[in-house]
């Protein structure tokens, strides 16, 4: 093993550590809400506002339809 070898295997040791220990040093953001399931702030049964229904068939124009509860 001469010295090209070392010095490259060094760099990639290096490189590979530096990304680990940063993953493990940065700073954690909240991704999603932690109130549900899916991410959403409230799922109430009596929360109000529209929903949005898609319907789209092979041969037919696609539809996106309002629904107000």
């Amino acid at each position: 093993m001469d010295w090209q070898d070392f010095v490259s295997f060094f760099m990639v040791a290096m490189t590979a550590g530096w990304f680990l220990l940063g993953k493990k040093l940065r700073a954690r953001r909240p991704i999603l809400n932690r109130l549900s399931d899916c991410g959403c702030s409230f799922s109430s049964p009596d929360a109000t506002g529209p929903s949005i229904r898609f319907h789209a068939k092979k041969g037919e124009p696609r539809q996106i339809m309002l629904i107000y509860k």
